[in-house]
């Protein structure tokens, strides 16, 4: 593995560290890590962005403002913008005068290219945005389309493989998403140039440190991409990435903690499989099971996608919590007893 560079006119090299195995759900000290399997639906009538032909070119960024508050590491920001390539997304504090720069991964190292740079090519990609919902919930859609690989193009003049993927900016409690969908690779060593597989992730570093390479923290995925491991990690960062890509269908999701001061340092908290939740999705009553017997007395709270607390107790072997007269939409059940816990996310219908 290499140390993270950031060259400020090359391609970031991306990545990370300090692994706690995923089940289903991790928290980080900022962020929960969630993933579900689901349908992928394509963006329709999104407004495509005026890119050049080679999206590697500087004159080729792409960005973004969503039409709402958004915040990343607790910090406002007022959109987002390719940082030399669309494999690399900037957040741009509001502040202007902040010098603590919060970076999106939505890809990392296989640098990607709009597929009509390939020669006698005719095939094209874009990128488009969309933003759907009722203020309050609303969710910017990023969308790649049909989006080529650059080592592919240039080391074998074609554009063979390609991926589709979209990123969301949820409104309502700025969490960051990315939806993968339909993809044809099937020359990995070339197209991924080097790299296992993509890389998602998020990381803060300080303007100074840009041209070294040095976050000051940094949250990043690795492994087998059906059950990944989420790495942490505040210096000596070095290149981590998926194995292969994500099944069509994955979304990978980081929701940052509403309430951090009621948690303890996710360093200090082993996080145990041994529960299961369902129907999940459900529109009445949830069943929580819980195996692990170091689990069996946990305080637990029922939280909605805000943080607002809806509901606590007690949990025993089975435990029935009722979500008949909640909303729709997502919630957080978290168990913890002493040094343990387990973080679950319920879709109410």
């Amino acid at each position: 593995m290499q140390k993270l560079i950031l060259p400020k006119v090359a391609l970031v090299q991306l990545l990370i560290l300090c692994a706690f195995s995923l089940s289903a759900q991790i928290i980080t000290n900022d962020y929960i890590f969630t993933q579900q399997l689901d349908f992928y639906y394509e963006i329709e009538n999104g407004e495509v962005s005026d890119l050049a032909m080679d999206w590697l070119e500087i004159e080729s960024d792409f960005s973004a403002v969503p039409p709402f508050d958004f915040n990343v590491y607790g910090k406002p920001v007022y959109g987002l913008t390719s940082y030399f390539t669309p494999s690399l997304l900037y957040f741009v504090p509001e502040d202007d005068t902040d010098t603590e720069l919060p970076f999106f991964v939505p890809f990392g190292s296989p640098q990607l290219q709009n597929r009509g740079m390939a020669a006698g090519s005719n095939e094209m990609s874009d990128i488009s945005t969309l933003v759907e919902g009722e203020v309050g919930e609303r969710i910017m859609k990023i969308q790649y389309s049909n989006a080529g690989f650059a080592n592919e193009i240039d080391s074998l003049g074609v554009s063979n493989d390609y991926v589709n993927f979209q990123l969301w900016l949820h409104e309502s409690n700025n969490a960051i998403e990315i939806h993968y969908g339909n993809y044809l690779v099937t020359n990995e060593a070339i197209s991924f140039d080097g790299a296992t597989g993509p890389s998602f992730g998020l990381f803060m570093i300080e303007e100074t440190n840009l041209d070294n390479g040095n976050p000051d923290i940094a949250v990043f995925l690795e492994n087998d991409p059906m059950s990944p491991d989420l790495m942490r990690e505040t210096e000596n960062v070095e290149e981590r990435a998926l194995i292969g890509m994500p099944p069509t269908g994955m979304i990978y999701t980081l929701t940052p903690v509403a309430d951090t001061t009621e948690m303890t340092n996710a360093t200090e908290i082993l996080w145990l499989e041994g529960v299961d939740v369902f129907p999940n999705p459900t529109a009445d009553v949830l069943q929580v099971k819980v195996q692990n017997q170091q689990l069996i007395g946990a305080n637990y709270t029922l939280t909605d996608a805000n943080g607002r607390l809806i509901t606590k107790g007690n949990t025993q072997e089975s435990t029935e919590i009722s979500l008949q007269n909640l909303a729709s939409g997502t919630y957080f059940l978290k168990m913890q007893k002493d040094n343990t816990g387990v973080i679950k996310r319920i879709i109410k219908q």
